[in-house]
């Protein structure tokens, strides 16, 4: 696909995230959960550059969508208004670039070891197989496959799609990733069957 195919035309939908992400990056849960070592750092990296606490933390913000935003390749097809999927893939955009931002502002403020202190087993998450591209194009030719799916299992799918982590998806919809990689495992093993039918 030409990078034109991948054009969200999507500034009307995401400019108020945005808007919102710029003023308050970081999630209000993780905020509260974090609130020390994340005032801490953002104190002396607002001492070091000579600005305040809020413009600093709006410029890593700024930077974090941008990087979210240019990494971010969806399909423009499935925003058109006939696409049957476009309500479920705009949401999941936005949330994956409000998780993204989230994620990238508090990694940079913390450092990339913040979910797994000095001393914790870091577990290596697994890995989508399939490319965004292939993953859309399998969903569309099997839809009648996906309608009798639960929304939690459709939501799980998309999120594949979009190539959100285990931690985003489950910080998404509130399920531990080994209970998300468990439901995933046994969702794969469930749709072959049916297409083996």
């Amino acid at each position: 696909m030409t990078d034109d195919e991948y054009t969200l035309h999507a500034s009307a939908w995401l400019q108020p995230v945005i808007e919102q992400l710029l003023e308050r990056p970081v999630a209000a849960q993780r905020w509260r959960a974090l609130r020390n070592p994340i005032d801490r750092a953002l104190s002396e990296r607002a001492a070091g550059s000579g600005v305040s606490k809020q413009q600093t933390l709006r410029s890593m913000a700024r930077a974090a969508i941008l990087l979210t935003l240019n990494e971010l390749k969806v399909p423009a097809r499935l925003f058109d208004p006939d696409e049957p999927m476009a309500p479920r893939a705009q949401k999941y955009v936005l949330e994956h670039v409000r998780s993204r931002v989230n994620n990238l502002v508090t990694e940079d403020l913390l450092g990339p070891g913040w979910r797994h202190p000095v001393g914790s087993q870091d577990d290596s998450e697994p890995v989508a197989e399939y490319s965004l591209q292939d993953e859309l194009e399998i969903e569309s030719e099997l839809r009648w496959v996906l309608d009798e799916l639960q929304d939690d299992e459709q939501d799980l799918i998309l999120g594949q799609y979009l190539g959100e982590s285990w931690a985003e998806i489950g910080e998404r919809l509130d399920k531990s990733e080994s209970s998300l990689w468990m439901r995933w495992a046994r969702l794969k093993k469930r749709l072959i069957s049916k297409l083996q039918k």
